[in-house]
């Protein structure tokens, strides 16, 4: 599709949190960064949760449909294929 996705790490604690700010260059220059934390909490007794905000997002019509149908979607999707990749090399 030849998009391109760009930001900057906000935080960096391995194997604790990771921080980055989120922007196709598609998007208008309206739409502002997005910013992407994800916790990684252990689970007895060989796992990880992944905790996982995405946002800001206002209160529109257009903001919600972006939330929920392209971005909630998209990481549905590659994190239930992360997770089969990760239970696959166990």
């Amino acid at each position: 599709m030849n998009w391109h996705l760009r930001g900057h790490y906000t935080s960096f604690d391995p194997g604790k949190r990771l921080g980055f700010t989120w922007k196709w260059d598609h998007d208008s220059q309206e739409a502002g960064e997005r910013e992407v934390t994800i916790i990684f909490e252990p689970v007895a007794p060989d796992g990880t949760r992944l905790r996982l905000t995405h946002g800001p997002y206002i209160d529109t019509p257009e903001d919600q449909e972006l939330r929920i149908e392209h971005h909630l979607a998209g990481w549905k999707h590659f994190l239930s294929r992360l997770q089969q990749l990760l239970g696959a090399s166990r």
